[in-house]
């Protein structure tokens, strides 16, 4: 806030006045003398303006005004914060004080929880009710639920799910018409080459590098998204 400071003339003691220690009323005594010797140098000075006497009377007088002016706001404040903690203090549960009531209120919270903590028993921490076959695999809400939920066993559990879904999404034509034609294609090519009852390694192995090429770009997701996990976790 702005302050009109203003100005006071006082009377400063001088070395020799300091050594003699001498005390603060016969200071005012010659300071009051001074001005009445010197007159003639203050006579545009109003007397609230001369001595340390309205000097302490002035700086009074600033404290009192300053105080006037901020003591609302930190009254305001104050009422506000009071307002604020009992309102907090309002919505807190009722205290408990006795083991009686403790108990009661535990298997009460154990039996809201009974389905929750039976899934966990069982191993099911898909605790989000959703049809995931009808969630795309690349869906950044899924990653954004999954990260936002600090349990462990439940990161696993969703990459393990999301993992599965790729891998039957890739495979899907396995017991497809078209794949077996050209499962028996590759049969045919390699007729005369081999026993009719045993199928060339060569030729098993060309299948098998077939169908694994579909996997890494499937698998490499899910195993940064584990890697990250347990990063977030230690």
């Amino acid at each position: 806030m702005p302050l009109k400071l203003g100005c006071v003339a006082v009377l400063n003691r001088n070395p020799v006045e300091i050594e003699q220690n001498i005390s603060f009323s016969e200071m005012r005594r010659r300071e009051a003398q001074f001005f009445i010797d010197n007159c003639t140098h203050f006579d545009d000075a109003p007397d609230e303006l001369k001595g340390s006497e309205q000097l302490v009377r002035r700086l009074v007088s600033i404290q009192q005004e300053r105080i006037r002016s901020t003591f609302p706001q930190i009254l305001q404040k104050l009422k506000d914060k009071i307002q604020e903690k009992n309102a907090e203090l309002t919505a807190m549960p009722v205290m408990i004080t006795s083991e009686h009531e403790f108990s009661m209120k535990f298997y009460q919270l154990v039996h809201e929880l009974q389905g929750i903590i039976q899934m966990k028993l069982d191993g099911n921490y898909n605790i989000i009710n959703v049809d995931r076959n009808t969630v795309q695999s690349d869906s950044d809400s899924n990653d954004d639920a999954c990260l936002e939920n600090d349990r462990l066993a439940y990161h696993i559990y969703a990459c393990q799910q999301r993992f599965k879904n790729r891998l039957k999404e890739c495979f899907k034509n396995i017991s497809s018409l078209e794949y077996h034609k050209n499962v028996w294609k590759a049969i045919t090519d390699t007729s005369g080459i081999t026993l009719p009852n045993i199928y060339a390694p060569h030729l098993i192995q060309r299948l098998f590098q077939e169908e694994i090429g579909h996997v890494p770009d499937t698998l490499q997701p899910d195993i940064q998204q584990i890697l990250f996990t347990f990063s977030r976790q230690t």
